[in-house]
């Protein structure tokens, strides 16, 4: 009876009707572009509600665009970039970059390719700037370090530049989050607010390593400027005061002021601390700017004492060195000279005019007599 019942309640043209029914829907299909295999499926369809996709090459053309850019602290419009003066931002993208273009042909990750699209529309391309900034080494993109990095010998300006790129949350070696942070909360405007709580917290974590001295490596001041700032000062006084030892600067291309200060630290005692405010540049091409042809290697000496444990600064001099510039013909061009080794041999006779005044200002703009006489 139970069998009987069962066979009586489903219709003999209930197959023919289900059938039919799926075939419609297989054509209204065909009328979208959209093939289906197998009938069965058409009903799995009907029954869908959210489709999940990879957008890239699934549901577009496989095709990505940079569109906008975030740069020196500001987002704009790709299009609003100057090649002249943004070049490394662009190199880098461009350089840093394992696709190809060339010869209207495009191989390689559809990231990559976006951004050697943007360089083209400045009319840059990877293959045209290799020619004079070849890749040397490389270090290619992994799951783990997430960072791709290259290395280039810049034949223009005779240097060797990295760039790296990667996710945005890049880090620094267990243990070392203090070596790296921002001195000031305006970088986007005037440079005048320093930020007091970052770099304190800083200095205590380097603190917490119960080091025997603490070399703060600070990039400040301006270009081409020896002249000493009130937030350079205010900066100064805030690392001294809270254990930080010695001050090495750089930016400004040249050689700035140097000088021991005498402070009072957080906890009460005196010490005496050094600061070089730039020591300028060991090696470039800048022979139209004053000044920036003219470096120093400094030599500091540290001495700790067997009975307290204190460290303390026992010397500070500095060897004067030019950086010689003797013309792109020259088999050699660029020559990092010991100043007074340099004078010393008959080789650079041509040069000794200028390297005799770079001893000079080099004591002017160090205001010091920390020359070593070397």
């Amino acid at each position: 009876t139970a069998i009987s019942l069962a066979v009586a309640a489903i219709p003999e043209g209930l197959p023919a009707v289900v059938t039919i029914v799926l075939a419609l829907g297989v054509g209204r299909m065909v009328k979208v572009n959209t093939i289906v295999r197998r009938l069965a499926a058409v009903e799995t369809l009907g029954a869908v509600s959210v489709v999940c996709s990879d957008k890239t090459g699934t549901l577009t053309q496989n095709k990505m665009t940079v569109t906008r850019i975030y740069y020196n602290g500001k987002t704009d419009a790709a299009n609003a970039m100057a090649p002249d003066q943004d070049d490394a931002f662009l190199q880098g993208f461009i350089l840093c970059n394992d696709a190809s273009t060339k010869g209207g042909s495009r191989v390689g990750d559809p990231t990559e390719l976006a951004l050697l699209d943007m360089g083209e529309r400045f009319g840059l391309t990877r293959e045209g700037i290799e020619e004079v900034m070849p890749r040397i080494n490389e270090q290619a993109f992994d799951s783990g370090r997430k960072m791709m990095t290259t290395v280039h010998r810049d034949n223009a300006k005779s240097r060797v530049i990295a760039f790296t790129k990667g996710v945005n949350n890049m880090t620094l070696p267990l243990n070392s989050e203090y070596c790296v942070d921002l001195l000031y909360t305006d970088y986007n405007t005037d440079y005048k607010i320093v930020d007091s709580t970052g770099i304190l917290e800083r200095v205590d974590a380097a603190k917490a390593t119960d080091p025997d001295v603490i070399v703060a490596m600070l990039h400040w001041g301006s270009e081409y400027e020896t002249s000493i700032s009130d937030t350079q000062k205010d900066i100064r006084d805030l690392l001294f005061k809270n254990g930080v030892d010695v001050i090495l600067g750089s930016h400004s291309h040249v050689v700035s002021p140097m000088e021991m200060v005498t402070v009072e630290t957080t906890e009460g005692e005196k010490k005496d601390c050094f600061v070089a405010y730039s020591l300028g540049n060991f090696f470039s091409d800048m022979s139209s700017k004053q000044y920036a042809m003219e470096s120093v290697i400094l030599n500091l000496e540290f001495t700790k004492s067997g009975e307290t444990g204190e460290t303390t600064i026992s010397n500070v001099n500095y060897t004067p060195l030019y950086i010689l510039d003797q013309g792109a013909d020259a088999d050699v061009r660029f020559q990092v000279l010991p100043i007074r080794t340099a004078l010393g041999t008959s080789l650079f006779d041509d040069y000794k005019t200028q390297m005799e005044e770079a001893i000079t200002h080099l004591k002017t703009n160090t205001n010091s007599l920390y020359d070593s006489g070397n």
